[in-house]
């Protein structure tokens, strides 16, 4: 399941959050949402997430904002902490690494 998108419409099942989603589609907003989720260059879970307890490191996403990282928590564009799923961090794919989280991360609100 999809359970951040579902958090992210408060919804029980896949098909009401795509229900929920489905005006995206095709959207500028869409886009950025998912241009939101890429960070060139960052490899490994250690690199993204780990940094020491007291210091924070900006991560440049690809559509241009940035997300905070700081200890084992992002902070997206809304201020909201996000936490990875330490299941399945790394998850190698054809074009980089997936790093997998509990939440959908947003990007600033007047982007």
């Amino acid at each position: 399941k999809d359970k951040a998108f579902m958090r992210l419409t408060d919804t029980e099942t896949e098909a009401e959050a795509a229900a929920a989603l489905s005006g995206l589609l095709g959207t500028e907003a869409l886009r950025d949402i998912v241009l939101y989720h890429v960070t060139p260059g960052i490899a490994t879970a250690d690199e993204v997430f780990f940094t020491d307890f007291d210091e924070a490191k900006d991560l440049e996403m690809a559509n241009g904002d940035t997300v905070r990282a700081r200890w084992v928590r992002l902070k997206d564009g809304t201020g909201n902490k996000v936490i990875p799923a330490w299941k399945a961090v790394d998850i190698e794919a054809s074009n980089g690494i997936i790093h997998t989280l509990r939440e959908v991360i947003l990007p600033p609100a007047d982007a």
